[in-house]
């Protein structure tokens, strides 16, 4: 039996350790990098590749299987579910309606 999921462009949001906490994770193609920057503006959340000069707090990805990233987010209040990358993402941004 192949468990193996197709590779997409959306990201699944569920919880932590804690019930505050969530962990994020995606079979995207663009988790190609080291380390990200998160942040939430408005609504959506924004995921940025932090460039090697960058010195301010990232988070590094945890290769959870073939394909697979996952982040944990502390004090977190982003809904879970599965969301779609917006059409607005491109190489160096992943936008996300999440609320």
């Amino acid at each position: 039996m192949n468990n193996t999921l197709p590779i997409t462009n959306t990201i699944r949001i569920g919880v932590g350790k804690r019930p505050e906490d969530r962990t994020l994770s995606s079979n995207s193609k663009w988790f190609n990098h080291d380390r990200y920057v998160f942040r939430e503006q408005g609504n959506y959340l924004l995921i940025n590749k932090a460039p090697i000069d960058y010195n301010k707090p990232c988070l590094t990805g945890s290769k959870v299987r073939a394909n697979w990233i996952s982040f944990g987010i502390a004090n977190c209040d982003i809904p879970l579910g599965n969301y779609k990358f917006e059409r607005v993402s491109n190489d160096d941004v992943i936008v996300i309606k999440v609320k």
